[in-house]
């Protein structure tokens, strides 16, 4: 099963549901503006529940097109770890297709789209359930979470500036601590 990660313009786009992406079991990055100051309680409990699966990546400045060099950024390393991984950025922006055309080009799976429910995996999936709040209110706790295959072994690292501990795979040397934001090499 390839993985697939769902990178979010959340300046861009506000998602109504993720029940169909947790359902599939995407993992997902929500990119958020250094001005936003709330997300929907809807949208933080369905991330919360994806658990590992599911992160938030708070731009730390303003400027045109901020946001977007950060996912950029975010494919490229995901690209590098995860080569048989495909990606959906969800954004309004058409600004994202000459990077998505590049992606292709260089034979990384990667689209864009303006609405989570237009990612074909997920429309499948979504028919296939009846009842889609229900299902999301029962389950409690993330059921196999894919952000890193259950095949590749894993190592901790400690962030050197906050002291928060990151799980990587054992080749990873480059580090970006989802708690300080600090960049780090071990």
């Amino acid at each position: 099963m390839n993985t697939n990660f769902i990178l979010i313009d959340f300046e861009n786009v506000q998602p109504d549901s993720l029940v169909a992406v947790e359902q599939a079991k995407f993992s997902v990055i929500v990119f958020v503006g250094a001005s936003q100051t709330k997300v929907s309680f809807e949208i933080a409990s369905a991330l919360q529940q994806m658990g590992p699966n599911a992160t938030y990546v708070k731009i730390s400045g303003n400027g045109k097109n901020a946001l977007d060099f950060h996912i950029a950024f975010w494919i490229g390393q995901l690209s590098a770890r995860f080569p048989s991984a495909a990606f959906h950025v969800i954004s309004k922006d058409n600004g994202f297709d000459p990077l998505i055309a590049h992606l292709r080009e260089r034979g990384i799976s990667a689209t864009r789209r303006p609405n989570i429910s237009e990612i074909p995996q997920l429309k499948t999936n979504s028919r296939q359930t009846k009842n889609p709040k229900a299902s999301s209110a029962s389950s409690g706790a993330p059921k196999n979470p894919i952000t890193i295959p259950p095949s590749a072994p894993t190592k901790t690292v400690t962030c050197p500036t906050c002291r928060h501990s990151v799980t990587a795979t054992p080749e990873q040397i480059d580090f970006v601590c989802p708690n300080c934001k600090g960049a780090f090499r071990y």
